[in-house]
């Protein structure tokens, strides 16, 4: 077993987001697992936030492509896409001591088990937002951690 992580920067808009809004577009985790079909573990998913928001998320994971939904639109899969779901990792506390200027919000101990679509090394995901921000262009960094088997 082999811990990974990889590290993404969504590219938003300065706009205010609406509860429920998609935030940047849809992650490809290429090559996550060592083999084809091959699973693994979520272990933790942090968010930088450099516009200081510190306003709650969840990120969706899907075991194959979905129809992406646009940054700063409504998050709402279809039906058809929803059924790749693997599941979801809530972020729901930033850090205290964190400065002013930015925020860390970290999800630990998460275990989310997953498994690859049996022709596949690659998971998806993507971001929606709890609450109303306003973040900066390129502010938001996500850092997911994860185990494969």
């Amino acid at each position: 077993m082999a811990t990974i992580s990889k590290v993404f920067t969504l590219l938003t808009s300065t706009g205010a987001y609406t509860a429920g809004d998609a935030v940047g577009s849809l992650l490809t985790l290429d090559n996550i697992v060592t083999k084809n079909g091959g699973g693994g573990r979520i272990e933790s998913v942090t968010l930088y936030d450099s516009a200081a928001q510190a306003i709650a998320a969840t990120l969706w994971f899907f075991d194959a492509p979905i129809t992406p939904t646009a940054d700063n639109a409504a998050f709402a899969p279809v039906d058809i896409d929803m059924r790749k779901c693997v599941g979801t990792v809530p972020i729901t506390s930033y850090a205290t001591t964190a400065p002013t200027n930015n925020q860390v919000g970290t999800a630990r101990a998460v275990g989310l088990c997953f498994a690859c679509q049996g022709n596949s090394q690659t998971l998806y995901a993507q971001l929606q937002t709890n609450g109303a921000p306003t973040y900066d262009t390129s502010g938001v960094k996500l850092i997911i951690a994860l185990i494969q088997d």
